[in-house]
């Protein structure tokens, strides 16, 4: 089993990476979350991994931090929640902001991630809550931290500007960034990895 990939970025999207190790790319599935995270093409990085065994394939999913590939392992323990899905909801909110929602029975948030309709939040609720109580209870004081109240940011010109920047950086149109903007910016989003996120979902 593959735990982690150290190596440099040769291809990123918001749903895959590939990264060049001595010569081999590996292809990583990743959330959008963990997108926003990675460096420049040609830069080194380190992705924590879950190897996912199939009948007809091996994939590997590659994570940011620890606290992610916890809550992807959680997710996709659930009945009916594939990786796909579990990369989904990853992708929509970051993880401590997911496992809040699921904490807290936070029904609405969750049933705004694509795919997931209210049967299937009041399933993750149901087994999950426990258990990303006992996930938060275990980290570390600044992670716990962003799983209370998000801040507001839709006056922040730093998440603002940087989203702007970050989406013309990826090839997008100064008229299409403008309006992703606006949209996102109403959400309030906690963070510049939340923005981006829900930025590239707009756009989609």
């Amino acid at each position: 089993m593959i735990a982690h990939l150290q190596g440099t970025v040769q291809f990123k999207d918001p749903e895959t990476a590939v990264i060049d190790i001595q010569g081999v790319g590996y292809r990583a599935f990743i959330s959008g979350t963990t997108y926003a995270q990675l460096p420049a093409i040609g830069e080194t990085c380190r992705l924590l991994t879950v190897t996912h065994v199939r009948e007809d394939a091996i994939h590997l999913i590659g994570f940011h931090t620890d606290e992610e590939r916890r809550l992807f392992l959680l997710l996709n323990s659930v009945s009916g929640i594939g990786t796909r899905l579990a990369l989904a909801a990853l992708s929509a909110l970051p993880s401590m902001e997911l496992a809040a929602a699921l904490r807290d029975e936070d029904l609405t948030t969750l049933t705004r991630i694509q795919g997931v309709g209210k049967k299937t939040a009041q399933r993750m609720v149901m087994e999950l809550k426990e258990k990303v109580t006992e996930l938060v209870a275990t980290l570390p004081e600044s992670s716990r931290a962003t799983t209370g109240k998000q801040t507001t940011s839709k006056g922040n010109p730093t998440i603002r500007q940087e989203l702007h920047s970050a989406l013309i950086n990826l090839g997008y149109k100064k008229t299409q960034a403008d309006q992703a903007v606006r949209t996102v910016m109403r959400e309030k989003p906690s963070s510049l990895e939340s923005a981006l996120t829900m930025a590239l979902q707009a756009l989609a």
